[in-house]
């Protein structure tokens, strides 16, 4: 059964338990008849925005919408069994395989917003939405994604691009990662300098960001794939 099949009897039997039809289900999440009836027959697959309403509607976590029993496959994930855990307070991300393309794995990546000093990233204030990606291999570790504005680091990180970070205090230098200043979250490459950490921009038009101790700044985490939405 590929991904499309299972979402679609997933939600006909949310509803069936329900006892919703679809206009009710489309008055209550505020989306079209159609949608939802594309959704139930398997014609589409919902995004992620619409996976988190029908999450937060029926009171379950994204990844019960999308795994057939029994695809949990990973130490890293939401316990799919315990229904009165919202995917929003997850902390972790959920990592399923994908049943119709072996090698393959789905992951459910929040997407943080402002982030302050001396919360937990994954905080549930932080979390905007969340993603789902693909991965040819089993991700490790805790990540979250970033929505990035601006062109600092075009060509390789396109204006409106979704960023994903492996949550980690360091990374090598050179290497892409995302750093905290005050309450804002940035991308640049990591350049150390003696006791100086340059945050390097791609775009040769924008100066580089000096961190030192009258400037500090904390690395979050590494970005390990880019993706941005085609419109």
């Amino acid at each position: 059964m590929n991904l499309k099949s299972v979402f679609s009897k997933n939600l006909q039997d949310l509803m069936a338990k329900r006892h919703e039809n679809v206009k009710e289900l489309a008055e209550s999440i505020h989306v079209a008849d159609s949608t939802i009836s594309d959704w139930k027959l398997g014609k589409k697959m919902a995004r992620s925005g619409g996976l988190q309403k029908l999450a937060d509607h029926y009171h379950v976590n994204v990844t019960d919408l999308l795994v057939d029993t029994g695809l949990i496959t990973d130490d890293n994930k939401v316990d799919a069994s315990n229904s009165s855990l919202n995917t929003k307070n997850a902390t972790k991300n959920s990592l399923f395989s994908i049943t119709n393309n072996p090698g393959m794995y789905q992951v459910s990546i929040p997407v943080l917003g402002r982030i302050a000093c001396g919360d937990p990233i994954l905080s549930e204030q932080n979390i905007e939405e969340y993603r789902q990606l693909l991965f040819d291999h089993k991700p490790f570790g805790t990540l979250f994604s970033l929505k990035c504005k601006g062109d600092s680091m075009e060509p390789v990180i396109p204006d409106g691009s979704f960023v994903t970070i492996r949550q980690q205090d360091t990374v090598e230098n050179g290497q892409m990662a995302a750093v905290l200043i005050g309450d804002e979250a940035t991308i640049k490459r990591i350049k150390r300098v003696d006791n100086t950490t340059l945050l390097m921009p791609e775009n040769k038009k924008y100066d580089p960001i000096v961190l030192d101790k009258d400037h500090p700044g904390k690395i979050i985490g590494k970005v390990v794939h880019v993706d941005y939405d085609v419109l």
